[in-house]
Order: C-alpha cells, then sequence, then structure tokens
C-alpha cells in the first residue's frame, strides 16, 4: 500500500484497480487492531505506574534490592509502551515494509524470529489480516520459536515453527470477514481474499 496517510483519503480516489477495497476499506480493517493495542499500552503503563510505588515504598524503607528490581520493571514498561505506541503510528502510515520490520524487532524482543519476503506487492493487499494474525499470535508464541511469512497463488501463508501445538487461526471479526478468510493448514493459516 505504499507510504499513505489518513490526510489524502478518498474513497475513489485511492481505489486500487487490481481489487474491491478502497484505501479507506484498508485503514479501516488494519485499524481493527487498535482496541487490542490500547488494552496492551493500559497494561503496560499500570505496570509502569505499579514500580513508581514499589520503588517509593523500597526507598521509604530502605530495600536497595527491591528499588531495584522495581526500577528494573518500570523501565520495561516503558520500552514495551514505546513499542505499543510507535506500532500504532507506523499503522496509519500503512507501510508494509516498515510495519513488517516493526513486528520482527517486537517478535525478537520475545525471542522469536519472523522471516518474510521483502518489497512483495501481494503482502501489502493482505496487511490488515496479516497484522491481525501477528497481534494474535505475538503473547502465544514461545522463545525460540520461528513465523514463516510466505506468498502463494491465492494469498500469504504463516507457519509456525513451534515445540508443541501449532495454533490455529483466531477468529475474523465481522468486517474482516467480508474481505478475506483464514485456512487452517498443518504449520499455521493461509489468509485468502473472499472473491476468490
Amino acid at each position: 500500500m505504499g507510504n499513505m496517510s489518513l490526510d489524502n483519503i478518498s474513497a475513489e480516489e485511492n481505489r486500487d484497480p487490481d481489487s474491491q477495497m478502497s484505501t479507506l476499506d484498508a485503514y479501516r480493517l488494519l485499524f481493527q487492531v487498535i482496541p487490542q493495542l490500547i488494552h496492551q499500552l493500559k497494561n503496560h503503563l499500570t505496570v509502569v505506574q505499579n514500580a513508581h510505588f514499589t520503588m517509593k515504598k523500597a526507598l521509604d524503607m530502605g530495600q536497595h534490592d527491591r528499588l531495584e528490581r522495581s526500577s528494573e520493571l518500570g523501565i520495561l514498561g516503558v520500552q514495551r509502551a514505546e513499542m505499543v505506541i510507535k506500532t500504532i503510528s507506523l499503522l496509519e502510515s500503512m507501510d508494509t515494509q516498515s510495519i513488517l520490520s516493526h513486528y520482527k524487532k517486537r517478535y525478537s524482543n520475545s525471542e522469536v524470529e519472523i522471516e518474510y519476503p521483502h518489497q512483495n506487492p501481494t503482502i501489502d493487499r493482505f496487511l490488515a489480516p496479516l497484522v491481525c494474525s501477528l497481534e494474535y499470535l505475538r503473547p502465544r508464541m514461545i522463545k525460540g520459536s520461528l513465523i514463516v511469512i510466505s506468498v502463494n497463488e491465492s494469498g500469504i501463508v504463516i507457519e509456525q515453527h513451534v515445540e508443541g501445538e501449532v495454533l490455529a487461526p483466531p477468529e475474523l471479526n465481522d468486517l474482516m470477514s467480508k474481505f478475506y478468510r483464514f485456512i487452517p493448514t498443518d504449520k499455521g493459516w493461509g489468509i485468502e481474499n473472499c472473491g476468490e
């Protein structure tokens, strides 16, 4: 989808000739994940707030070990909140490569790797369900796992290379299911347009 911005949306003007979807629809679909990100942000800010109170208490009681642990937790909460805020700001750009690069970094913080094809226009068409899938997988993947995103003739495939059970695809909400469907596979799921 290139490097668009909410400032220049006109549904007719920005319609992709190869697709039934306008830019406005693409934004609406991509932004379906925002409530989940806001929830994560609240959780991280709660960690920061709790760390602040614990630090004050530890300081008053002269507990230097507890003070240090609370400080580390607070810093971690701030760093994670920053990553969520960056995710939200990158979604507005709809720059597929920047978004995937950012998710790769977020996953690597949990010791999970992501592989994906670079500069592939097919992935641009599936950005919204891909982001939905990555948000779904992120808290569920175990350390040392690998997620491989590949392109096939009908869409994209997300494979999980994990120890143990492969996760089934997430449920699509009503809006997303008008445009896309998830097809379960042995190692994950495929994402296809509904019209194909």
